[in-house]
């Protein structure tokens, strides 16, 4: 286990790194031409649920075993296979496309499957020494709109789904709406027991009309017997 938080903390973006490309980089240039710097069709995003944590590289190989992705005849395969030769660079490694230090998402778990690729080793290796921002510019040179949904799914599987504010916004307005509702219902029970007082007051005027009128015919009769 230290052994291999070693490793990832050597071949992770270096916090002071100078330099802005890699050796290899800047004598390769960016073509990836027979998987030279890696295989696309091993980017983890596309094979399966994304945020799965993958534990070490055999996992991975797993993964791509079940999806039938072999190493075939690219540039640092092994017999065909993705192995590695003494030197341990010129084959593929297990990459992390976004680095677990020293980036933009601390305490985020970068050993996801949506942030997985198999890459030549010597590259990755070099790519590591660079500061955070130049890692961002050489890696999205070479892996292009991958290195992108990598990022979008180390952010997604961190911190949730990009789609969370759609759903606030809907608990708001469902809130919101429930508010109109009771403010309507309590305007509407003053405007009841409103109406119920005035049509008891106007009961209560009959009533005290129809005393008096009452009274009156009392008096009237009461003259005509005498």
């Amino acid at each position: 286990m230290l052994i291999i938080l070693l490793i990832q903390i050597v071949l992770s973006a270096n916090e002071n790194g100078k330099q802005e490309h890699t050796k290899t980089f800047i004598d390769h240039g960016v073509s990836n031409a027979n998987g030279f710097y890696f295989i696309p069709q091993t980017y983890g995003g596309n094979l399966g649920d994304m945020c799965a944590e993958i534990k070490d590289r055999q996992a991975f190989l797993k993964i791509l075993k079940n999806y039938n992705i072999q190493c075939g005849s690219n540039q640092w395969c092994l017999d065909g296979q993705f192995q590695c030769p003494e030197d341990k660079t010129t084959c593929y490694h297990m990459e992390h496309m976004v680095d677990n230090v020293n980036t933009e998402f601390p305490g985020c778990k970068t050993n996801i499957l949506g942030n997985l690729a198999m890459t030549y080793g010597k590259w990755n290796k070099e790519v590591g020494q660079l500061n955070w921002s130049n890692v961002k510019r050489e890696k999205g040179a070479i892996y292009g709109k991958l290195f992108d949904q990598a990022m979008e799914n180390v952010r997604t599987c961190c911190y949730g789904s990009e789609d969370k504010p759609k759903y606030e916004i809907i608990i708001y307005i469902g809130v919101a709406i429930v508010g109109v509702l009771i403010i309507g219902f309590i305007i509407l029970g003053a405007m009841y027991k409103a109406s119920l007082i005035r049509y008891t007051n106007e009961i209560e005027l009959q009533d005290y009309d129809n005393l008096e009128s009452g009274s009156d015919s009392s008096s009237s009769i009461e003259e005509d017997i005498q």
